[in-house]
């Protein structure tokens, strides 16, 4: 793993930070492979991106037969080998934009990478795409997250904004759906679903994210 004076500007953040604090699972992206009818149980998954792990547990919660996991942080690894009683090499610290999947053999009946690929670069993404389609069973799905835009309302007026509502020095990029499907098609990939989210983010509404869960299978 690269230090983190070479790392991207998203990797660095993270490898810095504890931002997130997650603790529960993330309903959207299950009701969303429940929506395209996909069977957790007995299936081979994979998490990029796992950091706190919430969604793995609920993955293991819901009876897949094997789970591995990527992160940015290796001092997350021995944790969540212990919480999830796994063998640490269930998981691998790797930067997914630069190094191939290469930890573990075979492929996946899910990868689900959420609330990461906005880090990338365009050729760290299509690179992260091409590892994803190489490593993805012919009839496995493979989801992503992406942040459309944050707003803030001033005087009633729903207003798009620059920067993460929250952080500013979180370099997140803003992405389109037409843009990542682009990308994932070029790189083997089909639109299987999607999920469009508009989200108030703080008690008086001031804050508001829109964002999507995107579904693809290869191409037969």
């Amino acid at each position: 793993m690269s230090s983190v004076s070479n790392c991207t500007e998203g990797e660095q953040f993270w490898k810095v930070t504890n931002e997130g604090h997650k603790n529960c699972p993330n309903m959207h992206f299950f009701r969303l492979l429940k929506e395209v009818d996909f069977k957790i149980a007995s299936k081979r998954v994979l998490d990029i991106g796992f950091g706190h792990g919430e969604d793995m547990l609920e993955m293991q919660r819901r009876g897949c037969s094997e789970l591995y996991g990527i992160d940015i942080n290796a001092d997350r690894i021995p944790f969540m080998a212990t919480r999830l009683n796994l063998h640490l090499d269930h998981f691998h610290c790797l930067s997914v934009g630069r190094e191939p999947f290469s930890f573990v053999s075979g492929q996946f009946d899910l990868i689900y990478s959420l609330n990461m690929i906005y880090y990338l670069t365009d050729d760290q993404l299509f690179f992260f795409f091409k590892q994803c389609a190489c490593n993805l069973s012919c009839n496995g799905l493979f989801v992503v997250s992406i942040i459309l835009r944050d707003y803030e309302t001033v005087n009633g007026e729903m207003k798009p904004m620059e920067t993460h509502f929250s952080n500013p020095n979180n370099p997140i990029k803003f992405l389109s759906k037409e843009g990542v499907t682009n990308m994932a098609e070029r790189a083997g990939f089909v639109v299987e679903g999607s999920k469009w989210l508009m989200e108030s983010y703080s008690k008086d509404e001031r804050y508001f994210r829109e964002e999507a869960f995107l579904c693809y299978r290869l191409v037969d």
